[in-house]
C-alpha cells in the first residue's frame, strides 16, 4: 500500500516526494508503534502476531487508508 519511490524513474519528481515511512518520520514510527501493540496484544492471546482478528484490525485500516488517499487524489485532481 505505502509503495516506494524507485530512484531514476521519474528524476523531476525526486525533489518533490518524500519519503513519509523512512526512518524517523512520522509514518514510520507510528507504523512501528502499530506493529509492537498487535505483537503484544498476540502474545496476550497466544496467538502471537498472526491472530487472525489483529490481521483482519490492521488489514481493513490499511484499506480504508488506501481508499481515502486514491479518493482524495481524485478529488484534488479534479479541483485543482
Amino acid at each position: 500500500m505505502y509503495g516506494e519511490l524507485i530512484r531514476g524513474a521519474a528524476p523531476s519528481l525526486e525533489c518533490i516526494i518524500e519519503n513519509e515511512f523512512a526512518k524517523g518520520k512520522t509514518c514510520q514510527t507510528i507504523l512501528q508503534k502499530i506493529y509492537e501493540a498487535r505483537v503484544r496484544l498476540g502474545d496476550r492471546l497466544g496467538t502471537n502476531e498472526e491472530d487472525s482478528d489483529l490481521l483482519t484490525i490492521v488489514d481493513g485500516h490499511d484499506h480504508i487508508m488506501r481508499h481515502l488517499c486514491i479518493t482524495t487524489k481524485i478529488k484534488v485532481h479534479i479541483k485543482g
